[in-house]
This record gives structure tokens, sequence and C-alpha cells, in this order.
């Protein structure tokens, strides 16, 4: 999640535990599964629910958007 702190739903759950995460960034992406990892060891299950969508004909969009669109979804 980008963001753990804004969050209020899912912090309020016992069992969950958000972490830092930007799957765009390299980096964030390492630094979230070290904080997982120093702190449970393994990983049982990985949701990852991020993505998003370009809207308009595909003749328009460059292909840096298209690529970035594919990448993270």
């Amino acid at each position: 999640m980008r963001n753990p702190p804004q969050e209020t739903e899912l912090t309020a759950l016992k069992n969950v535990k958000l972490f830092q995460l930007d799957v765009t960034d390299r980096q964030s992406i390492a630094k979230a599964y070290e904080a997982i990892r120093m702190e449970y060891w393994t990983v049982d299950v990985l949701l990852n629910n991020a993505g998003y969508a370009l809207f308009g004909p595909l003749e328009l969009s460059t292909e840096e958007i298209f690529w970035a669109t594919n990448t993270d979804n």
C-alpha cells in the first residue's frame, strides 16, 4: 500500500499488517520485502491489487504509457 497511515478500515483488523509499497518502484519493492522478511521470515499470502487503466483510444496513447500500464498490471 502506498500510504498505510491513511488506511483506517484495514488497520482496524487484528490479523492484518500493512506495509508501504509502490509497485512501480523497485527500491520500494525491495524495502517492503525486507521489512516483511525481518518481521515474519516467510510470506504465506501475498495480495497485489495494484493497477490502473487507460481510457480512450489506444492510438492516442504513447508507447511509454502503453508499457507503464502493462508493466504495473
